[in-house]
Formats: C-alpha cells, structure tokens, sequence
C-alpha cells in the first residue's frame, strides 16, 4: 500500500518560492497516481485515506456481471475521497489564516473547492479570510454561496449578517 510523500499532503505545497516551478495540485496529485485512477485498486485507495468501506464486493476478483457495481463503488469511494482531502485542505487554512497567512489560507480554500466544489466550509473560512482582510463584499458573496449550498449552516448566516452590518447592507434591506 502505498502512502502520499509529505509533498503530496495537503499544506504542503505552499512552500514554493518566487523562481520554483508551481508545484501540481492535491488533484492533480492524485488522478496522476495509479492508486487513485484504478477501480481495481479501490481497497489500497480507502487505506491510504483512511475511508471505511462499506461492502466487501471489491475484495472478490472482478467479473463481468459486478464490474457495473464496483465501477459505480469506485467512483463514488473517489467522491469521499475528495471530500476528505477538501476538508484537510480547508483545515490547514483555517490554522494558516489563525497566523495571520491569509494569501496561503486563500490557496488551500481554492484548492479545497477544486476538489469538492460543494465543500461549505471551505466557502465560510474563504468568507472569513475575506472579511479579516478588508474584502467585505467577496466575504458576502462566499458566504451566499455556503448558504445556498446549506441554507442551515449557522455560521455561515452568522457571519454573513456581522458583514453585511459592516457594509450597512443590513440597514438598507430593512428600510426597502
């Protein structure tokens, strides 16, 4: 089974210097690795990022009649493993933006999204950076966004109303 270097771990990769080459994405990342693009491999995959499988359909030798089921298991094992990179992403900038590096916090928000472009709490903690930076309407408009995607997310709508109160946009909507 094969584990990721420390390069290839999420918080990694923000260590390039202004004359380094970029270094390649979390996602990038992993559609290179054979572990990841091969349904075969689904098990080494679910080890390697610590996902519990949910049947043991994948532990037979494949056939015909099930390769229909273990490709849909595959992708969708995929899915989960997006999301959790997305979600370690979004932690390592939340710790960057509590130092105050907001720029690279901003990165492992984007980077969080390109893997999992529905992951709210990468929207919300973008919106924070945002707001802690000065950018009061880009805060509001990722605040939205993690609200659309969950109307419930009670700090999404928290922070969204302290923004807009400190855009006075708050008072403007009561008034029309």
């Amino acid at each position: 089974q094969r584990r990721l270097a420390a390069a290839e771990r999420p918080g990694e990769h923000s260590g390039a210097g202004a004359g380094d080459a970029p270094r390649p994405t979390l996602l990038e990342l992993a559609q290179a690795d054979p572990v990841f693009s091969s349904p075969e491999c689904t098990d080494a995959m679910a080890g390697a990022f610590g996902v519990k499988l949910g049947c043991s359909l994948l532990m037979s030798p494949f056939s015909e009649s099930i390769a229909p089921v273990v490709d849909v298991y595959a992708r969708m094992l995929k899915m989960e493993i997006r999301e959790c990179w997305a979600a370690e992403s979004t932690r390592q900038g939340i710790a960057l933006a509590k130092a105050g590096k907001y720029a690279d916090a901003l990165g492992c928000y984007s980077q969080a999204l390109e893997l999992d472009p529905r992951h709210r709490d990468a929207y919300v903690a973008r919106g924070a950076a945002f707001a802690n930076q000065g950018e009061l309407r880009k805060a509001v408009g990722e605040f939205e966004i993690a609200l659309e995607i969950d109307p419930e997310d009670p700090n999404a709508a928290k922070y969204l109303a302290a923004t807009r109160e400190k855009l006075g946009l708050n008072a403007a909507a009561a008034a029309a």
